[in-house]
Parts: C-alpha cells; sequence; structure tokens
C-alpha cells in the first residue's frame, strides 16, 4: 500500500504569499536521465580515515538547519520550503534527511564524498539509535551531488536504489537549473523509497 502524506509548503521558485498543496507519492518518478554532466555517488558502507575525516571536518560550518546552503545556490523562501518539507518528513517517520550545498573553497571535486560523509557524521544525522539520517551533498559549482545514507536507512534503501533516484529526481531539474525543485522532488523520493 503506498502511502501518502499531505503538507503545505511554499514552492520551490514561487513568491511567499504563494503556497502550494504538496502531495508525496512514490509512484511519482521521473524517466531515467543520462548523467554525463554531474558525477553521481551514492554512498558506501567504506569507514573513512579518521585523519583525513578530522582534515575535513575543519572546514565544515556548523548546521543551521535542515537546509544548509553554503553555496548559496536557494533563495530564503526556497529554503523555507525544502526545511518545511523535511520537518514534515522527520515529524511523520523521525527520518532526518538534510541537505548541505558546498562550493570550491570547502572541498573539491576528489574530497566531495568523504567531506559529506565527515560533516555527516559530525552533525549527527538521524536519531541516535536509529541511525536514519540522510544527508544530500550539492555542489553547482562542483557539478557533484553526493547522498549519505545512514545504517538504518540503508537496509531500506540501497546504493543502487539512490543512485536512481539521483538520476530521475534531482539531476533532470539540475540540468534545467531549478535546484529547489530537484532537491524537493529528491527528497520526497529519498523518503518514499526508505519507508
Amino acid at each position: 500500500m503506498i502511502a501518502a502524506f499531505y503538507l503545505l509548503v511554499v514552492g520551490c521558485g514561487q513568491n511567499e504569499n504563494q503556497s502550494e498543496n504538496t502531495t508525496v507519492d512514490s509512484t511519482a518518478h521521473q524517466p531515467a536521465a543520462k548523467t554525463d554532466s554531474l558525477a553521481v555517488k551514492p554512498a558506501n558502507n567504506g569507514m573513512l580515515d579518521s585523519i583525513v575525516a578530522e582534515g575535513l571536518i575543519k572546514n565544515i560550518p556548523v548546521p543551521v538547519g535542515y537546509t544548509n546552503d553554503f553555496e548559496h545556490i536557494y533563495t530564503k523562501t526556497e529554503i523555507r520550503s525544502l526545511d518545511s518539507l523535511a520537518k514534515a518528513i522527520e515529524k511523520e517517520s523521525t527520518m532526518e534527511i538534510v541537505v548541505v550545498t558546498l562550493d570550491s573553497t570547502m572541498t573539491n571535486r576528489k574530497d566531495f564524498s568523504k567531506t559529506v560523509l565527515a560533516l555527516a557524521n559530525k552533525w549527527k544525522v538521524g536519531k541516535k539509535g536509529k541511525n536514519n539520517g540522510i544527508v544530500v551533498g550539492i555542489s553547482k559549482q562542483l557539478r557533484t551531488i553526493w547522498i549519505r545514507n545512514g545504517l538504518g536507512v540503508e537496509k531500506k534503501l540501497s546504493n543502487q536504489q539512490t543512485t536512481e533516484i539521483i538520476q530521475t529526481a534531482f539531476l533532470p531539474y539540475f540540468k534545467q537549473n531549478k535546484f529547489c525543485e530537484g532537491t524537493k522532488q529528491g527528497i520526497i523520493a529519498l523518503y518514499q523509497q526508505s519507508k
């Protein structure tokens, strides 16, 4: 049975006086897109060397909410919209989904996945004992996205499924420079697949 939940959020690309009713439905996926222009990197289960992690953590800022837009790719209204969605998901399921955008002053393409992993560990995304956090790392400048699923999430959402979500929910919008809409659709798909 497909469960859907309803929430009122200010939609991506809308002004603050407009809102949209959003239905989250796991059947609403886009067709697969080629990923030749963006690096697609699902999380892996390998242990990160603590020395490397320490070096990366020094560059990681303090989280400011569910949406940590250090690259400044979202408007304030879009950040509120994404935060509202993540908060509703946490209320519904206890799952924590955090988005972080990073530019080339914070990391590089080679170390992007390690930086996102170090950030996920430092910020302790997910509930203690459940390990049910997801960190979505995005860099428009580096043309990279990497998703780190907590161990509790990995039981329901495989690396292959995560890669498919990147290709079908995030990238089609990112390629149109619609980063908020792509992020929103990606969060919805991650939540629906991990239920």
